[in-house]
């Protein structure tokens, strides 16, 4: 059985014919679709080089690690035949822009709006007095060379330099507000107290929040209420009142560990260990870290809720 070389050769060449075609006409539609966002002004090649690189620089936000990150930024630095530094500018610049589009997603909703909307889980266990769900997550850091921050960023909790972020959930699921970021030794409750939640409550309004935010005082100066799970300091078990009560704040807490764990798992850049440079930058400038959880948080709430409304 002999072998065709030439009918091989031309259905190799065929394939990588029409593969280079596929990528041309993707890249054209692309450049129309930015022409037709720009006031039909013809951009040069460095403004072309955003939003064709966009769509593959968003997916390095699901690199599990930095290095995964590193690997994709060197595979578009070879696909658009440019320097790898040109890619990492790229990413922050495009970044920043999704950053200032896409912060408006996350906002706190008016208290009729959450009325309306207020699944029957909650309906049931709180009425409509629930106006968010509390909790603080970490994402773990490079180790700090001034032995000040590295103390200040140390968590006892994960054995590691870290930063903590408090967020906050609407009942329905939704992100509603994300703190600035803060050195992993910092308690929830100083989060709690300094990063502008209380100035958003209203008087009859309720939190949900683990055991470790003491801060039914500071709520109750607002005018608000905070349902924390009972603790059993100095006493040998839970009276059936407080016990059934915990059990109905877990059960609808868990929502917000929820929440986490998609933002977490779907973004998981969010999972590496940040270096330093993405926590600095200038005076009146946002963190690159806050930018790039700002922005996947909003795209968590481009999802389906994890909360049935039935």
């Amino acid at each position: 059985m002999g072998y065709n070389t030439a009918t091989t050769s031309d259905e190799r060449y065929n394939r990588l014919k029409a593969r280079k075609d596929k990528v041309a006409t993707e890249e054209s539609a692309l450049t129309q679709l930015c022409l037709a966002e720009s006031d039909e002004t013809e951009p040069t090649d460095s403004e072309l080089l955003h939003p064709i690189c966009k769509f593959h620089l968003l997916g390095s936000l699901e690199g599990n690690d930095m290095c995964s990150k590193e690997k994709a930024a060197s595979d578009i630095a070879h696909r658009f035949n440019i320097a790898p530094s040109t890619v990492s500018k790229c990413f922050i610049a495009v970044l920043d822009v999704m950053y200032w589009r896409m912060k408006r997603i996350i906002q706190w909703p008016e208290r009729e709006q959450l009325h309306l909307t207020m699944p029957m889980e909650f309906r049931h266990a709180f009425g409509l007095k629930c106006a968010v769900l509390i909790d603080c997550f970490e994402i773990f850091i490079e180790r700090p060379s001034c032995l000040e921050e590295r103390a200040g960023t140390w968590s006892s909790y994960k054995h590691h330099n870290t930063i903590k972020i408090l967020i906050g959930i609407t009942p329905q699921g939704s992100i509603s507000f994300l703190s600035e970021c803060w050195g992993g030794r910092v308690s929830d409750k100083h989060i709690t107290e300094h990063c502008g939640l209380l100035d958003k409550l209203i008087p009859g309004d309720m939190i949900l929040a683990d055991r470790g935010f003491d801060i039914q005082d500071v709520v109750g100066a607002c005018g608000a209420e905070a349902k924390i799970p009972a603790f059993t300091k100095g006493k040998s078990q839970l009276s059936p009142l407080e016990l059934e009560a915990t059990r109905k704040i877990a059960h609808l807490r868990i929502h917000v560990e929820r929440v986490i764990g998609l933002l977490r798992n779907k973004y998981t850049i969010l999972q590496a260990t940040l270096p330093m440079d993405y926590l600095t930058c200038e005076e009146g400038e946002v963190p690159t870290v806050e930018k790039m959880l700002t922005v996947c948080a909003a795209l968590v709430n481009l999802n389906n809720s994890v909360i049935p409304f039935d």
